[in-house]
């Protein structure tokens, strides 16, 4: 027995009899029709051939009111969606041997610096793990501060993308962000990061 070939219905083949369009948005694949007597609305967004919302409604008003929230709603979701893109895909501005600080854990505060070693165009960078010199609070203390030891690497370099704000994403649970500095008479002085321990 043969299957049957399934075809793909179209936005307009879901349109019911009748029904006229009364918005439409291609910049984010807004769509509305509308019922003959107004109180019936179907709403389409983005590319989907699956209908947001199909709806009747007890008044005309009723209806204007839900069809202008929800467009706002995709137009601000697409807007937002749109920033994102752009922002991934502009440039880094990481240079060699800046630092880059990833503060992480749940119960302690774990602490870890990577050095850029290269520069990989305009999306990526090579890294390295560098050592961290931590100081403790007190003799007994379980917390404290750390500054990166440039140059004494634990590891290989390894490569990643970087955004325009020079995050990288290290794994799925952390990343790391260039470390705040001032520089004095050409020397960085990075600010120290704090970390804490589990007993």
């Amino acid at each position: 027995m043969r299957n049957a070939t399934k075809t793909k219905l179209t936005r307009a083949e879901l349109i019911p009899t009748g029904y006229t369009e009364t918005l439409r948005d291609d910049s984010c694949g807004l769509l509305v029709v509308t019922s003959p007597d107004g109180l019936s609305a179907k709403g389409f967004s983005g590319r989907s051939v699956k209908s947001d919302f199909f709806y009747k409604f007890g008044s005309k008003d009723a209806l204007e009111v839900y069809v202008s929230k929800w467009a706002k709603t995709v137009r601000d979701e697409a807007a937002r969606r749109q920033a994102e893109r752009a922002e991934r895909n502009a440039p880094h501005s990481l240079k060699e041997r800046d630092v880059l600080v990833s503060s992480w854990g749940y119960e302690q505060t774990n602490v870890e610096f990577y050095e850029v070693v290269r520069v990989v165009g305009k999306s990526s960078v090579e890294l390295r793990q560098i050592r961290a010199d931590k100081k403790s609070d007190g003799a007994q203390s379980m917390t404290g501060t750390c500054l990166p030891l440039l140059g004494e690497y634990l590891g290989e370099a390894f490569r990643k993308k970087a955004d325009s704000r020079g995050y990288v994403r290290l794994s799925s649970f952390n990343g790391a962000a260039p470390l705040d500095y001032t520089e004095l008479e050409g020397v960085r002085i990075y600010k120290p990061s704090r970390w804490s321990a589990y007993a």
